[in-house]
């Protein structure tokens, strides 16, 4: 079975805490990861994934951009040995959000 780190918000972060959708996320990722014979394993952003883990997944780092130094600290020390799906310089690439402001002087729509 493969194992994939699912990062998920700081909980420290007094934002996410208490919502309870990072818990029914987690288990719907889990669920639907299963079928493939893939564990998820959630893990807080902040901190290195398990051991166990062979990859991780970003989609729940909630909160990021309140610590955006520390995110982007995380990002470029990132352990190549667990692979994030999307690399860590297109995730810190996207955390910016400049580059809406790029679309948007070409005449993309943003919201």
């Amino acid at each position: 079975m493969i194992a994939l780190a699912l990062l998920t918000p700081d909980p420290a972060d007094k934002a996410y805490a208490a919502r309870t959708e990072v818990q029914t996320l987690v288990k719907s990722y889990q669920a639907l990861f299963a079928r493939f014979d893939v564990e998820i394993l959630a893990s807080p952003w902040t901190v290195p994934p398990p051991a166990k883990a062979q990859g991780a997944l970003a989609n729940l780092a909630w909160g990021y951009h309140f610590q955006y130094a520390r995110w982007l600290d995380r990002l470029a020390l990132w352990d190549a040995r667990t692979p994030l799906i999307n690399p860590p310089d297109l995730l810190a690439w996207n955390s910016h959000k400049g580059y809406l402001a790029d679309l948007a002087d070409r005449g993309v729509p943003v919201i």
